[in-house]
């Protein structure tokens, strides 16, 4: 999910029949990828992590990682490029890639009220929070604006109140299900007339 760390592992074989010294291997991280860390002392500029100068044993694999962090939804693809120190006459296995989907997820927010109303009366809106997935949604906030011509009474449950805005926490929404549901109950103000909008 967004903000979440994603680590990338890359492996470098060397099948022989020469230890490969002063070999460099390139990591390049894609457009919404933020780069956290990398192993072995990486050298991280402008989204490519490079190790410079390695020694690649025969038949010794080495690991090198590089975690970062999606900014934004959608799939990325991670590349990955060994530029060798000594000859290899196959070029074909000098560059990978791995792509990693990141998953979002899908809120929506419904709000109803009364078509009508008198000067005096006292109305509630009526919110609905659903999400539509395909991950739980985490840190949700809800956000009111009461409009002018109308008093503040309750709601359900209690928001918090700064001046006319309210604020719901309401943490994790699951996926599915009828949603989470929340109400506001005003006061129309004697003297308010036209539309009203929430």
């Amino acid at each position: 999910q967004v903000g979440q760390p994603v680590t990338y592992t890359l492996t470098v074989t060397n099948s022989g029949p020469n230890q490969a010294g002063g070999t460099t291997l390139l990591d390049s991280l894609p457009s919404g990828m933020t780069y956290v860390s990398s192993s072995d002392n990486g050298v991280h500029v402008n989204g490519v992590v490079a190790w410079n100068g390695q020694t690649i044993p025969v038949g010794a694999p080495r690991e090198f990682t590089v975690t970062a962090v999606a900014t934004e939804i959608g799939t990325f693809t991670d590349v990955a490029t060994l530029i060798p120190g000594v000859p290899d006459p196959d070029s074909n296995d000098l560059r990978d890639t791995a792509s990693t989907t990141i998953a979002g997820t899908d809120l929506s927010i419904q709000k109803t009220g009364p078509a009508s109303a008198t000067a005096g009366d006292r109305i509630t809106f009526s919110l609905t929070v659903r999400n539509f997935g395909p991950n739980p949604a985490t840190n949700v906030m809800v956000y009111d604006t009461l409009p002018p011509g109308v008093t503040y009474v309750e709601s359900n449950p209690p928001a918090s109140r700064e001046g006319r805005v309210l604020t719901w926490s309401l943490g994790v929404v699951p996926v599915g299900g009828s949603g989470r549901s929340l109400s506001v109950t005003v006061d129309i103000g004697a003297g308010t007339s036209g539309a009203i909008e929430n």
